[in-house]
């Protein structure tokens, strides 16, 4: 890393208590408001920063992230369409149903921190839609 990329990470380290903040106030909303998909749980005693927020599809986590996209212009993502088992690198024979379950039907919504409460209101009435069509 250079001095300059370590100058703006530490200004950047600045906002993060905010921007956690904001993060954890989406997440919180979504919690209250999303409706037929599951939702990401937290474990007792556990913190969450939100630097995703996953929820669960019922089917076709797929055609769902397109309809958020072309229907809604939300993006979504997918961040691991690979179980890590599978991965060339690790290479492990094993069998292991429920993470290959998680890997057809996990779909990551918007949750940086500039959304603002159009933007939340829009993606959970956009999911909540989705979700309801079977979509």
């Amino acid at each position: 890393m250079t001095d300059v990329h370590a100058a703006i990470g530490r200004v950047q380290l600045a906002a993060l208590p905010e921007r956690t903040k904001a993060r954890r106030a989406t997440a919180q909303f979504f919690d209250a408001n999303l409706r037929g998909v599951g939702l990401p749980t937290v474990g007792d005693g556990v913190v969450h920063v939100y630097h995703q927020y996953t929820i669960t599809v019922p089917e076709d986590r797929d055609g769902f992230a397109a309809a958020l996209r072309e229907e809604y212009a939300i993006g979504a993502g997918v961040y691991y369409p690979i179980p890590v088992h599978r991965l060339p690198a690790f290479a492990r024979d094993e069998e292991l149903p429920n993470t290959e379950w998680a890997k057809d039907r996990v779909l990551s919504l918007p949750v940086h921190p500039s959304l603002d409460d159009e933007d939340r209101e829009r993606i959970v009435t956009a999911v909540n839609a989705l979700a309801g069509a079977g979509a």
